[in-house]
């Protein structure tokens, strides 16, 4: 696989390469401006549905250490946070999480739209659009209804 270039500086690598201290200093102030967007405190999912009911939670959580947002699908999001904390050593927030009848069709849709994006997996780089997905996905949350597949 060909590495990506630095987002800063344009070098050949995986991620940010830190190797001036521009690079450094811009690293910092993104990282900054993307923890503006995120939220403040972890919210809280509704309670596990069973599997029978249809459907899946569609999950935005945000690795600290990385400053990557991975996007998927789970019955348990909270359960799969804590996973992820335990075995990827990184603490995990959770941005976002609405049950979807569709929600695997979704996350691959998602997932498409921000394939520029990808670093590894289901994880990706943080952008303002990304960031308006989430919103989005944290406004159904909070009141409306999340049900309309």
């Amino acid at each position: 696989m060909t590495p990506r270039p630095c987002l800063i500086c344009g070098s050949p690598t995986e991620r940010t390469c830190y190797c001036s201290p521009e690079c450094r200093q811009e690293a910092k102030r993104r990282k900054r401006e993307a923890q503006k967007v995120h939220a403040p405190e972890p919210v809280r999912p509704a309670p596990k549905r069973p599997k029978q009911a249809g459907g899946a939670y569609v999950y935005f959580m945000w690795g600290e250490t990385t400053d990557l947002v991975k996007i998927g699908t789970s019955l348990d999001p909270a359960r799969l946070q804590e996973k992820l904390q335990l075995h990827g050593g990184q603490p995990v927030t959770l941005l976002a999480a609405v049950w979807r009848t569709n929600a695997y069709e979704e996350e691959e849709y998602l997932q498409d739209q921000f394939a520029a994006d990808r670093q590894i997996g289901e994880w990706f780089s943080f952008t303002p659009d990304l960031g308006e997905v989430i919103n989005h996905y944290r406004n159904w949350m909070h009141g409306q209804n999340s049900d309309h597949s």
